[in-house]
């Protein structure tokens, strides 16, 4: 391959190496992006939309575009519900290993306070931890780890 076609192949390539990034994507390509705000998909992915048809009775009814095994899923309401109360159980199972160490996470309620940033950050820096103040698995299993 001579040099023209290597860089020609470059700079087509470097475009979509620049754009990818890391990170969870649905089925579609698609995902919620935090640092620019939105939900978006790449490679020219897209979220089937909703197709209006009219029924017997000549009432217009909206459909989803998504094959038949998807709408038994649950609404994102409820994944999002579900979530929510997943990340309130780690902070609530958080709390009560920290106050358990010694470390002042307040009243163990699911909510994330100042008072249980301040706790966790101080168990990461005794711990040898990243400090981020944030709940996360990995720091529960360590919490666990020393309560047991």
């Amino acid at each position: 391959m001579d040099i023209n076609k290597a860089l020609l192949l470059c700079l087509l390539l470097i475009p979509s190496f620049v754009s990818a990034h890391g990170g969870r994507t649905d089925k579609y390509g698609c995902h919620n992006d935090r640092k620019n705000g939105g939900y978006h998909c790449h490679n020219g992915g897209s979220v089937p939309k909703p197709q209006s048809i009219r029924t017997s009775d000549n009432a217009t009814r909206t459909t989803s575009a998504k094959p038949q095994e998807l709408t038994a899923q649950p609404a994102s309401s409820q994944v999002r519900e579900a979530n929510l109360a997943a990340y309130k159980d780690l902070v609530l199972k958080t709390q009560l290993a920290l106050n358990q160490l010694g470390y002042s996470a307040g009243e163990p309620d699911g909510v994330l306070g100042k008072q249980t940033v301040k706790a966790i950050k101080h168990f990461q820096v005794d711990s040898d931890m990243a400090v981020d103040g944030k709940p996360s698995y990995l720091l529960l299993e360590v919490l666990l780890g020393r309560v047991g």
